[in-house]
């Protein structure tokens, strides 16, 4: 293979982690009726885990409200904005709440994708309807944090004088970032266990990093975003990468564990 066949722009302007899933949260108003829904946007199965929700009036706690919490309803709004649910799992309703609302319940539950909906609605006199509806989704896996898996994209890096930058993925929680010697890749047909330096950053949750040059060599660097179930790929998504990175890097004594 030729030096230049593994240099790919795109990929050396390419880039594991580990932590807790985010949180998902939704927030939605309607004249005077605010809701808010949160929960986890994934848990492993067999764990407990927390969906919350408020509701609230512009015009003050001294009102009555209501609300409904849901799972996998099928709702709609109607021309007036009343909130109509036509199916799901209700799993607490109460027409009769004086102010505003802070509730949350508890859920265990196999693995599957779960959505859950809160509706919320004023009861001063003015309807007998809910105003807005909030959702979340909870991705429940059999892996080890809530993740179905490790990030699937490539991040797309960023290199000036003074930093580098590369951006988001789904489902990343953090970044390794390497660092290697530009003029030996070449020299070594694209070996990156010969050339890598060092790892510059080992699940950086930050998408930038303050850039560390050596005098006197050319250096190129590679991301690799990850998970709590594990690190992705060190590869480009540019189809002039012939070869995967990964073996080359797994040897090399500075790259990132």
């Amino acid at each position: 293979m030729s030096a230049a066949s593994n240099l790919v722009a795109a990929g050396l302007a390419v880039l594991a982690w580990a932590g807790p899933a985010a949180a998902a949260t939704d927030t939605d108003t309607w004249l005077d009726a605010t809701a808010t829904i949160t929960a986890p946007d994934g848990v492993p199965a067999g764990v407990d885990f927390l969906v919350e929700v408020e509701g609230s009036l512009a015009r003050g706690p001294s009102e009555i409200t209501a609300y409904e919490l849901w799972r996998d309803a099928d709702w709609s709004y109607d021309g007036r904005h009343r909130v109509l649910v036509a199916a799901g799992l209700l799993i607490e309703e109460d027409g009769f709440v004086f102010g505003d609302l802070a509730r949350n319940w508890v859920f265990n539950e196999p693995a599957g994708l779960y959505r859950y909906t809160f509706a919320f609605g004023d009861r001063g006199g003015v309807h007998d309807w809910y105003d807005v509806v909030v959702e979340v989704e909870v991705l429940v896996t059999d892996g080890p944090c809530g993740r179905a898996g490790p990030p699937a994209e490539a991040p797309l890096l960023s290199v000036s004088t003074a930093r580098l930058a590369w951006t988001a993925v789904p489902e990343d929680e953090g970044h390794d970032v390497v660092r290697g010697d530009l003029g030996l890749l070449w020299a070594t047909g694209g070996d990156f266990e010969q050339s890598v330096i060092d790892c510059l950053a080992d699940d950086l949750a930050a998408l930038s990093l303050d850039r560390p040059d050596l005098p006197g060599v050319s250096t190129f660097f590679l991301v690799r975003p990850g998970n709590c179930a594990g690190a992705g790929s060190w590869d480009s998504s540019s189809a002039r990468q012939l070869e995967p990175r990964g073996p080359g890097l797994a040897a090399a004594p500075g790259a990132c564990p």
